[in-house]
């Protein structure tokens, strides 16, 4: 048996190079932990330089994926239009041009914390410290309440903690039910039933 555990635990778990990196992602959207966890706790079991150089994987693939997101869910200038474009579109038929510009340097100040583009979103995700309030808040709750801050990485949090950690082999999953499911478990005798 234990033979039989150590090849699922090599094929597995065995070598870190081919470890599967959505193993890595669920750490780094974990608000806890993020990619600096990562980078640590790699640096500490590889040593220095191929710790460094598998964080440097890790993270290459982090802003590859969000990305690949950022490809599938951010829109065009012909898309729809978010809410700060209507806004300003609303702005200019109500109150002028003056409206306008007002709610441009609004905007703009609201940009100029996140550098303007779109990848800071991921950025100043990784950067945020979380408040003492969300320091006891498990990892799904905390993207239920802050999903809005974040739209694109908090739609990979949602596909990527999604994903079960690990699985029962098919053969396993038929063999224990034989254990579990006997004649004498699954029946109800006259006294339980009252």
């Amino acid at each position: 048996m234990a033979i039989s555990m150590k090849t699922k635990y090599n094929k597995y778990w065995g070598n870190v190079e081919k470890m599967n990196m959505m193993i890595y992602m669920a750490v780094v959207l974990d608000p806890h932990s993020k990619l600096t966890v990562v980078e640590l706790r790699l640096t500490d079991l590889y040593g220095k330089e191929k710790g460094e150089e598998l964080a440097s994987n890790v993270k290459n693939f982090a802003y590859s994926l969000f990305d690949e997101y950022r490809a599938m869910y951010s829109y065009s200038q012909s898309g729809p239009i978010n809410n700060d474009q209507q806004q300003d579109q609303e702005d200019v038929r109500l109150g002028g041009t003056m409206n306008y510009v007002q709610s441009l340097k609004e905007r703009a100040k609201r940009l100029k914390g996140s550098g303007g583009n779109v990848r800071s979103e991921f950025e100043r995700y990784l950067n945020e410290v979380l408040g003492e309030d969300e320091e006891g808040l498990e990892a799904l709750t905390w993207w239920r309440l802050n999903a809005h801050r974040y739209p694109i990485v908090s739609r990979m949090a949602r596909d990527i903690l999604a994903i079960p950690l690990s699985t029962v082999a098919l053969e396993s999953a038929f063999s224990a039910g034989g254990r579990h499911l006997y004649s004498f478990r699954s029946s109800l005798t006259p006294e339980v039933m009252n």
